[in-house]
């Protein structure tokens, strides 16, 4: 399939707006949902949508492949807060701040 360079400019931009609104949509199902679920939904669209940019042979059907392909892949993951530090590594192991104090006689 022939196509211009100004279609080529199209695809890259479809997918780069996919790109904003997966995280948009997607960011706050990941939150709402946990992770797991829509990344593995959103892993599943990808390579259908790749399968499928790859089989277009219309312009028009790979430019909304294209999108689809960047919504898909646009998922954004918050990070957990984070956790205090463990004081001790090993078990039965006491940190050196939960010791007794040692006495000089």
């Amino acid at each position: 399939m022939y196509v211009s360079q100004a279609v080529i400019q199209l695809t890259l931009t479809a997918f780069v707006i996919g790109i904003a609104l997966g995280q948009l949509v997607i960011g706050p199902l990941s939150d709402t949902l946990g992770r797991r679920r829509p990344l593995l939904t959103g892993l599943s669209v990808y390579v259908v949508a790749s399968a499928l940019c790859a089989l277009a042979q219309d312009p028009a059907v790979l430019i909304g492949m294209r999108m689809v392909h960047g919504l898909a892949g646009g998922r954004r993951h918050r990070r957990r807060p984070s956790r205090p530090p463990r004081t001790s590594v090993c078990r039965g192991s006491r940190s050196r701040s939960s010791a007794p104090p040692v006495r000089s006689a």
